[in-house]
């Protein structure tokens, strides 16, 4: 935990929250990441007086949402090994020399969802390159939105659907697929006596309650170390 205290990354008015040892060790993780991720941009900005920076374009972004025994993807639903939105939504961010200088520091609609399936597709339109393949692209170009804000019918969050995952045949202690359409989601699980499938708000980001509308302490509390406060995670 040297780094966790070394760097002084995390914010010092959630040191209460930080106490966790759990957590201490993300934050380490998050830290160490953190710097060496500077000391490569840093690199890259210096090399040929910036010009390698220029041509540069970087997109960070998580393959899921962290594990039940390491993290707390709150407010969302679920982790790691599950498609909740728990455990397939995750950050990602768009930076580089390359990007419009005006959409530095810019939110990205969060109603326009991204699929890691429309990386390939949205970088060859950012290089100017087609796909030269047969079949049809998955993913969509989302070239346009990133750099100049420009949301097209194709992209848009509305009416997108996404096929999560389907494995019809080997879940009986796994999730066994999903498909979302606009902001809604049908979930597909046979981990639980009966098979259910069922609907729910994808952009859901309210707290893990009970039917009566109490916090669920075990989903909420999973790692022992206390509720998050509000506005720690969003």
């Amino acid at each position: 935990l040297d780094l966790y205290y070394e760097t002084q990354c995390m914010n010092r008015e959630s040191e209460d929250w930080m106490d966790c040892e759990q957590h201490q060790v993300m934050q380490a993780q998050t830290s160490c990441a953190d710097l060496a991720l500077q000391r490569m941009l840093e690199h890259l900005q210096n090399l040929q007086d910036g010009k390698v920076w220029q041509q540069t374009l970087l997109i960070w972004l998580s393959d899921n949402g962290a594990p039940v025994w390491e993290g707390d993807n709150s407010p969302l639903r679920g982790a790691k090994k599950e498609i909740y939105e728990g455990g397939v939504r995750t950050p990602m961010f768009v930076s580089g020399g390359y990007l419009n200088a005006e959409r530095y520091g810019a939110v990205f609609d969060t109603s326009t969802p991204v699929h890691v399936v429309d990386i390939y597709p949205t970088i060859l339109a950012a290089a100017n390159l087609h796909h030269l393949g047969h079949k049809p692209l998955d993913g969509k170009n989302q070239w346009h939105a990133i750099q100049s804000d420009i949301i097209s019918s194709e992209i848009d969050g509305s009416r997108r659907e996404f096929l999560y995952n389907v494995d019809p045949e080997y879940c009986e202690t796994i999730m066994c697929g999903a498909y979302r359409y606009g902001p809604w989601k049908f979930v597909w699980s046979q981990n639980t006596d009966t098979p259910t499938m069922y609907w729910y708000d994808a952009y859901s980001t309210q707290p893990r309650r009970n039917d009566d509308g109490s916090v669920n302490e075990a989903q909420s509390d999973y790692l022992g170390c206390g509720q998050i406060p509000r506005g720690i995670q969003s």
